[in-house]
């Protein structure tokens, strides 16, 4: 057997091995959280964590992608150096100055998104410490320290969990005492691994490098922005359009489906990111791709149909199950998994497939967006799936298409 993909295997049951025991614990912190604070507490929380998602662009400046496509690239310490430095200066001086927008413009900010100052604040602050945590983890993937990664990965989700309880315990439950357990826990689980990686670090830019890690991360940018746009602008709109507590609904429900899938994807892909961005010929990657694409809508849906009905039990009574929203959520979760792995195969390729990627999450972020505006004041709830729905399978699509035209060969696409 390839040795190459022997090792693919290890770094692969490595991140399982972390992902699966945080899954569970994030899980129960999620369905604590929902079922002890109800919809509309939970649906305050969720709607500062979309917030916080717009916030953090600017800061993360595509960076952490940046990070884990080049670090495995990088075969000695002086270009792996220059890698994180460049990275982690460029992040520091973007993270700050968008700080200081926000905060002179947090009156006009609070207004846009219909919320009070306070809310606004505690977005920021979730903002930058996602930032934090994002980047170190991205630098250990791109180190290719999957063992140590999936320690982390459980290093967080056990802190959340057991700061939650605490906090449970301790006095009354709104939806802060989820937003200061996760804040707590990236600073602490990012903080252990800035100083398993300062050595890398120096106060010193190379010019030559920098530029070509920013050209990669502004392509990187497009990507991050539309999909900020279309996994978030639903949790925004049913804020302006509808009530907390229907935002509390569709975030349990989004929960239950979309985020499982994105979960099991991102699993995947952080062993697979890396280590296909290290071969040339990408043909085989898209052929298997497309081999496997009917058995994960034909697996796919009734999983998550699955997952959403046991969540939903344990949610409790206040969160009814509708089986159409059932039916609906399962398969936006398949079609973003579908979307979500053919990007990052696309992403690869720093070339031709990043550019597709981009194309493709500009077109995705924008149909959400209209569809989004459209669909929900009409039927809510069910209109921001189905807006969900039409967005990702468009999308794919016309990908598709570009990829079979810009890599110039049929047999790519059609999986041959």
């Amino acid at each position: 057997m390839n040795k190459d993909f022997l090792l693919f295997l290890k770094n692969l049951t490595y991140v399982v091995s972390g992902a699966l025991p945080s899954i569970v614990l994030l899980a129960i912190f999620n369905i604590l959280a929902a079922r002890l604070l109800g919809p509309a507490e939970y649906g305050k929380y969720t709607l500062i964590q979309s917030i916080a998602a717009f916030i953090g662009l600017p800061m993360i400046m595509g960076y952490h992608t940046t990070i884990a496509k080049f670090l495995p690239e990088s075969k000695d310490y002086a270009t792996i150096s220059k890698t994180v430095s460049s990275a982690y200066i460029m992040t520091l001086l973007f993270t700050l100055a968008t700080i200081a927008v926000c905060l002179t413009f947090m009156q006009d900010l609070s207004k846009a998104f219909n919320i009070l100052p306070e809310f606004l604040m505690l977005a920021i602050m979730f903002a930058v410490l996602y930032t934090f945590y994002l980047l170190n983890m991205n630098t250990i993937r791109g180190l290719m320290e999957m063992k140590l990664y999936s320690i982390f990965q459980v290093a967080y989700a056990a802190l959340v969990l057991a700061i939650f309880l605490i906090s449970v315990l301790g006095g009354p439950i709104t939806f802060q005492s989820i937003l200061y357990p996760i804040f707590i826990s990236y600073g602490v689980t990012g903080a252990a691994i800035f100083l398993l990686i300062r050595k890398y670090l120096v106060l010193k830019i190379d010019r030559s490098w920098l530029f070509r890690l920013t050209k990669y991360s502004i392509i990187c940018v497009v990507g991050a922005v539309s999909y900020t746009v279309y996994s978030n602008i639903s949790q925004v709109l049913i804020h302006i359009y509808m009530t907390p507590h229907d935002l509390g609904i569709y975030s349990a429900y989004s929960l239950a489906a979309i985020s499982v899938t994105s979960l099991m994807i991102s699993t995947f892909i952080t062993v697979f990111f890396p280590t296909a961005s290290q071969y040339n010929d990408k043909g085989p990657i898209f052929t298997m791709f497309f081999k496997l694409l009917p058995f994960i809508v034909i697996l796919g849906i009734p999983m998550l149909i699955f997952s959403e009905i046991v969540v939903l039990f344990l949610y409790g009574n206040q969160y009814t199950t509708y089986l159409d929203l059932v039916l609906l959520f399962s398969v936006a979760g398949v079609s973003q998994s579908i979307q979500n792995l053919y990007g990052w195969i696309l992403n690869t390729d720093s070339d031709r497939g990043v550019k597709i990627s981009s194309a493709g999450g500009i077109i995705l972020a924008v149909a959400a967006l209209v569809l989004n505006l459209v669909l929900i004041p009409v039927w809510g709830i069910r209109g921001a799936v189905i807006a969900l729905i039409l967005s990702y399978l468009a999308t794919f699509l016309i990908m598709t298409w570009l990829t079979n035209r810009y890599y110039r060969t049929g047999d790519l696409v059609a999986g041959n």
